[in-house]
């Protein structure tokens, strides 16, 4: 296969120009003090495109998943992905000056489906492959950097009878719809997208935000899912319109500190300037045996002027989720742990987390005399000291809006 795409010269114009839309804005929007910038000016916060040059001949896709990671500059990792996938091999010639377009090209011929996830907003990006390259059929909307797709709508149906002077019979019909809100793993994205729904209609011109209960959740911190409780009408046949619109929160601007060696660290502080306050964290880590670490982090804001700032929990800029994502714990030989239990305590104006992190453990799937996959037991390896800890805390942002909308969508 033969692709050839022109270097874009003007992307790297436009990332030069990006730091003025991080300059403060006097009028507050969406309850955020953060400019606010069109989707298509938020995109351009991408990472710059390289030049990309894949001439591959029978390599495994670990190989050239490892080759795109050093011409690219963009960190991955494929821990998630199990090792016969890796091992797959496949011939390619690309030269391209974007990265999506070499890892579809990769995937393309690998014959599988691979997509990016963003775990941390800081860290490598995991590559996920699903193996059965099967077309997204779900129905979507948005734009290339963020979209929207709505893969199930589930009913709860209740019919019931008052049993009084005069029988009556009712019909309730409860509707969970689940919309995914997914921005291009590229972005410096922070914390999850705050989604606000405008018009819910069905097919009968009933507005479904009038009716009860009408709820909104949102989970996820990176790819958020929100999931929209309706009560149509029983002789409702579709959600005929759906539009609303969604905010996110990008870092123009971040700022890395760097601990070579925590566990011979009793304690690390330090100070960061976050959108006009000043950050105090104090970070500990404790040993807890060969395999583990516990990490406790402190965040404490020294403005008494604005305490709200700390506590925009819907957008997860100080969650505890979001303060894990400025972390990055790896041992000597480079692999990087995860955190595998959380607990937090939240006062006025500090906000502790605790975290343990170890290495993953992988499962092998022998198969037993009837085919069927048995995992093995796990097998934890041993950390490798010194344990080398970064921090990469975003201090500015802008935010976007971006509309969605759906139409005739089929209630059960």
């Amino acid at each position: 296969m033969k692709r050839s795409i022109s270097f874009l010269v003007a992307g790297a114009l436009l990332m030069c120009a990006l730091p003025a839309l991080a300059q403060p804005d006097a009028k507050a929007v969406n309850g955020l003090p953060y400019p606010l910038v069109s989707p298509e000016d938020a995109a351009k916060l991408e990472q710059p495109d390289k030049p990309i040059s894949l001439h591959l001949r029978d390599v495994a896709i670990s190989a050239a998943l490892d080759e795109l990671q050093k011409q690219s500059g963009v960190e991955l990792s494929t821990s998630t992905i199990e090792p016969e996938v890796l091992a797959k091999h496949l011939s390619l010639d690309i030269e391209t000056s974007s990265f999506n377009e070499a890892l579809d090209a990769i995937s393309d011929e690998a014959d599988v489906k691979a997509h990016l996830e963003r775990k941390s907003a800081s860290g490598p990006l995991n590559v996920v492959f699903d193996e059965n390259n099967l077309p997204d059929l779900a129905p979507q909307s948005g734009t290339k950097s963020f979209s929207f797709r709505v893969p199930t709508l589930i009913a709860t149906i209740v019919r019931s009878v008052e049993l009084d002077k005069i029988q009556r019979r009712n019909l309730f019909m409860d509707v969970s719809l689940t919309l995914q809100c997914k921005a291009d793993p590229l972005l410096p994205v922070v914390g999850a997208a705050q989604v606000h729904i405008t018009r819910a209609e069905d097919d009968q011109g009933h507005s479904l935000r009038d009716q009860q209960p009408f709820q909104l959740t949102v989970q996820g911190l990176f790819r958020p899912i929100a999931v929209l409780t309706l009560n149509p009408q029983p002789d409702s046949h579709t959600v005929a319109h759906l539009d609303g619109v969604a905010v996110w929160v990008l870092a123009t601007k971040k700022e890395t500190y760097q601990v070579d060696d925590v566990l011979h660290t009793k304690s690390v502080e330090h100070d960061f300037v976050f959108q006009n306050q000043i950050l105090h964290v104090n970070l500990t880590c404790a040993p807890q045996n060969d395999t583990d670490v516990q990490v406790t982090m402190e965040v404490r804001s020294d403005t008494k002027e604005k305490p709200a700032e700390l506590d925009r929990m819907r957008f997860g800029l100080l969650s505890d989720a979001q303060v894990l994502s400025w972390l990055r714990l790896s041992d000597a030989t480079g692999r990087q742990l995860s955190s595998s239990a959380v607990t937090k305590t939240k006062d006025d104006n500090t906000l502790t987390v605790k975290a343990l992190f170890g290495l993953s453990t992988r499962f092998a799937s022998p198969k037993n005399p009837q085919g069927q996959a048995a995992p093995a037991p796990a097998q934890t390896p041993a950390l490798n000291e010194p344990l080398k800890l970064i921090m990469d805390v975003p201090t500015e942002f802008v935010q976007t809006e971006v509309p969605f909308s759906f139409s005739d969508l089929p209630l059960p």
